[in-house]
């Protein structure tokens, strides 16, 4: 039996209360791992992910936990790939890894544990607080083109990040974006399913 207390939408799409509480979530996670790169500890924000990322499954029912785990799994991966390869070209950078290990061949490689944790943060929201753009691949590659550059260039602003190439830089990040936001949405939603996300079973 669903739990009044988080009810849908008359839309059949995910609740108020499932917005909010992944919003939110999405944010203490994204502040203590741009704070934690801030002051040089790669871990503060994986951390967090640990702790708080996993409340969102609790709107959704036991059986669909899998899938939302692999989905927020696979938003990992291509994050971790498609940023290493970024870095890979210089066109970001991240000073926390330099400070804490200017030596380190992997550091010139593999983006810190952080930035994929925000990855996995990003696939959080796919059938929840951005389910709304599920249908709509251009507005959702566009918000990508512009969000996603930004996150970084407020990283950037607080000493997080680091965009060697300037503008282009931007540009390489907001194709990233464009790309990757709509593909995660279709993963997310695919055209066979069900137009319901997440509805919590009693106990």
């Amino acid at each position: 039996m669903a739990n009044p207390m988080i009810p849908e939408e008359p839309t059949g799409g995910p609740s108020l209360a499932t917005k909010v509480t992944n919003f939110v979530i999405f944010q203490v996670v994204y502040a203590a791992c741009v704070f934690g790169a801030v002051r040089g500890n790669l871990w503060i924000g994986p951390v967090a992910g640990l702790l708080l990322l996993p409340i969102n499954l609790w709107f959704f029912p036991q059986e669909e936990r899998g899938r939302e785990l692999r989905l927020w799994l696979i938003a990992g991966l291509i994050g971790l790939v498609l940023d290493s390869c970024l870095l890979g070209l210089n066109a970001v950078a991240f000073p926390d890894v330099t400070r804490i290990a200017p030596e380190a061949a992997l550091s010139a490689w593999i983006v810190p544990p952080w930035i994929v944790t925000l990855w996995v943060a990003v696939g959080t929201m796919l059938r929840t607080s951005i389910a709304w753009l599920r249908g709509r691949p251009v507005l959702a590659a566009t918000l990508g083109a512009i969000g996603g550059p930004f996150s970084f260039w407020t990283g950037t602003r607080l000493g997080a990040t680091e965009l060697p190439l300037g503008w282009g830089s931007f540009a390489l990040l907001g194709f990233e974006y464009a790309v990757v936001m709509p593909l995660l949405l279709r993963m997310a939603h695919p055209p066979q399913s069900a137009p319901a996300p997440p509805v919590v079973e009693s106990l």
